[in-house]
């Protein structure tokens, strides 16, 4: 299963009541062209073609986040995917409404291994300067085409956070930047990059 296939697409939408407007994938209008999308707020795909989805949900939900700069080098897929580990997000996801493994409760205490919203803990790393979830990044990977990818700057800031963009033939992604006090043991990208 890869990127361009809805049921794939699915995993990056939202599973919380509260963020059901992007409980599923949608179209939207991006630069001028129909664009697939699916996303929960701190990972999102999109698909540089019209795969049939319903309108977006909100008006220009997402359009600043959803615009991307070029791209600045060219990384290996194969070495993302050992960065990033196994994905073990999409099964939790797939769960959906059950309670964090860890502390066994739902979204209502403060659990430092699920965050306190019953979710599978973050795993952070650094790619391109950026804090991200490794578990986001093993997610995308698990569904990418291509050999490689290229990684570029985001056109605009979002709330501070710079989000990590990476983009393969005829799709692109974000992940959102996660907030790492403490970054001395936080593991770096360290694979092969061709600046571009």
């Amino acid at each position: 299963m890869d990127l361009f296939q809805p049921e794939f697409l699915q995993r990056f939408c939202s599973t919380n009541d509260e963020h059901h407007y992007v409980s599923k994938p949608y179209k939207c209008e991006i630069d001028g062209d129909i664009r697939s999308v699916a996303t929960d707020g701190r990972i999102g795909v999109v698909i540089e073609q019209d795969l049939g989805f319903d309108d977006s949900p909100r008006k220009n939900f997402g359009q600043a986040i959803l615009t991307r700069e070029k791209a600045t080098v060219e990384v290996k897929v194969s070495e993302l995917k050992e960065f990033a580990g196994p994905d073990e997000l999409t099964q939790w996801k797939a769960q959906q409404n059950l309670p964090c493994p860890k502390c066994g409760q739902m979204y209502s205490v403060d659990c430092p291994e699920c965050e306190a919203r019953g979710e599978w803990p973050h795993r952070p790393g650094i790619i391109h300067g950026r804090v991200i979830n490794r578990n986001h990044l093993a997610m995308l990977c698990a569904g990418i085409p291509d050999k490689t990818v290229k990684i570029s700057e985001p056109l605009i800031v979002n709330y501070g956070q710079k989000p990590l963009f990476i983009q393969g033939d005829g799709w692109y992604a974000f992940i959102m930047y996660v907030f790492e006090d403490d970054r001395e043991d936080v593991p770096v990208f360290d694979g092969s990059q061709i600046e571009l």
